[in-house]
């Protein structure tokens, strides 16, 4: 959406009013054009923010490689309105795990493919709900919809298993998750992820 200038210093005078400038040294409208910058990465990075601000925890499901890395993550779930539910992984084993040149990013891609070319495997990582605030700056530091897609996907909960007589029963999420563009990545060099065996189901899974 475009508005013309009318439609803008409408706008400015609006949030200036809400938001008044209290330093004589800072110009005029600077509120005004801190509000259009939040706005204009909103638009870009969480086009769904109208539904996802309907509610108040949102479960992500972040790997266990881009955790292990850091980076923008611990700044962000420490937030104390952010709560961990357990280790997870996911539901189907149609994933690959890639990083870049010194694990700068770790990217997910999904394979399903009848005849893959690479080893497809589960990955495994934490689930954490979150408020929407929190998944905005989730969406800025992925990038979403550019360099990442944030995508719904069913995880099976290992921390919340079950016993019952005859056998354990896993519980399973429905989360967000982040998979890669490939289009953003085809022409970067990325290398896969290992990945070990589960000696009891015969699942490879990414750690």
């Amino acid at each position: 959406m475009r508005f013309d200038d009318d439609q803008l210093e409408i706008f400015k005078d609006v949030i200036d009013k809400m938001y008044p400038v209290r330093n004589s040294n800072v110009t005029a409208h600077n509120n005004c054009e801190r509000v259009f910058s939040a706005l204009s990465v909103r638009g870009q990075y969480s086009p769904d923010f109208d539904d996802m601000r309907k509610r108040d925890h949102i479960p992500i499901f972040i790997y266990e490689h881009a955790l292990k890395n850091g980076g923008d993550y611990h700044g962000i779930l420490i937030d104390p309105k952010v709560r961990y539910l357990g280790e997870a992984h996911t539901a189907t084993d149609t994933y690959i795990l890639k990083s870049t040149f010194g694990e700068t990013y770790t990217v997910a891609f999904i394979d399903e493919t009848k005849y893959p070319v690479y080893k497809r495997a589960h990955i495994q990582g934490q689930v954490y709900v979150v408020p929407h605030k929190v998944l905005l700056d989730l969406d800025y530091i992925h990038r979403n919809g550019k360099m990442y897609r944030r995508e719904l996907r069913n995880f099976f909960m290992r921390d919340q298993e079950i016993p019952l007589k005859t056998k354990s029963v896993t519980p399973s999420l429905r989360c967000w998750m982040y998979i890669g563009v490939g289009e953003h990545w085809e022409n970067m060099v990325l290398h896969k992820k290992a990945m070990s065996q589960d000696y009891k189901t015969g699942n490879w899974t990414y750690y």
